[in-house]
């Protein structure tokens, strides 16, 4: 998808390209150990199960980091349009790419100490737990939530920039070309519809899974809401950014004015 988009073949494709693979490490763990059977994951809960959870939450961090790289990056290129392509060299996307896994293995640092810090999956009521430690309340309290929120709140603020300064630039971008204004577009579109699943999945895991006393309610707000802000996120990149939905819509856009220009001239005689 990314490879069929010319526009993503630049730094910001490079970014999409590591939220997308975060993405799909995450799902990778959903659908590869968590399908596992229960026998199975109950024997190799311990060593196993500790290692796939640290590479699970470096992938979920990985994801968070990318979204803070794209969206500085739509800030960067709506306030310097021209000086923007000039910042976002090769190097420099080098050193975002890997400034995202850096930051994101720095949190994971704690689980490799697994008798004190551990995040693993219990088959028996299909959640995954935090170390019942006074090291993994505080991963679980500071690093994975706190974090999380500054994370998300650095990212709106950026976007809401990056929007003001669109509004207020909107003259100078109405000389450009339609594809451009396009493309800012459906990146502002791409940013909102990434942001809305996050909010969502933060506050039911930490809020909504708090308060759930049933195993459902809990699978629920928790495991699912988790699985679900990688799947979209990774939907919202392909939807935006595929070319063959671009086809289907240009492709039903036009059959549709077709058959509601054959309408009018009936409706106008109906009229008169």
């Amino acid at each position: 998808m990314i490879e069929n988009s010319q526009y993503m073949h630049n730094p910001f494709g490079i970014i999409c390209t590591v939220l997308a693979l975060s993405n799909f490490g995450v799902m990778l763990v959903f659908f590869g150990w968590n399908a596992l059977p229960m026998n199975i994951l109950q024997i190799y809960a311990e060593s196993p199960g500790k290692v796939v959870g640290q590479i699970a939450l470096f992938c979920l961090y990985s994801c968070e980091y990318a979204h803070v790289a794209l969206s500085f990056n739509r800030l960067v290129h709506i306030a310097f349009p021209l000086q923007g392509w000039r910042f976002f060299t090769k190097p420099v996307t080098v050193v975002i790419v890997l400034l995202i896994l850096l930051f994101a293995f720095l949190e994971v640092i704690p689980y490799f100490s697994p008798e004190q810090c551990y995040f693993v999956f219990d088959p028996t009521t299909a959640l995954w737990n935090f170390a019942d430690t006074e090291c993994g309340r505080f991963c679980a309290q500071y690093i994975d939530f706190l974090i999380s929120v500054i994370v998300l709140s650095t990212i709106l603020v950026m976007d809401a920039i990056a929007l003001f300064l669109f509004h207020q630039h909107r003259l100078n971008l109405a000389c450009d070309s339609d594809k451009n204004r396009s493309i800012e577009k459906k990146l502002f579109a791409q940013s909102i519809c990434q942001m809305v699943p996050i909010c969502i999945a933060i506050f039911a895991n930490h809020f909504i899974g708090g308060n759930q006393s049933s195993d459902w309610g809990l699978f629920l707000s928790v495991t699912l809401s988790w699985g679900m802000l990688h799947a979209v996120d990774g939907l919202v990149l392909v939807a935006l950014h595929s070319k063959l939905l671009e086809e289907t819509i240009s492709m039903l856009t036009k059959v549709w004015t077709r058959q509601f220009n054959k309408l009018q001239p009936s409706n106008s005689l109906n009229i008169e």
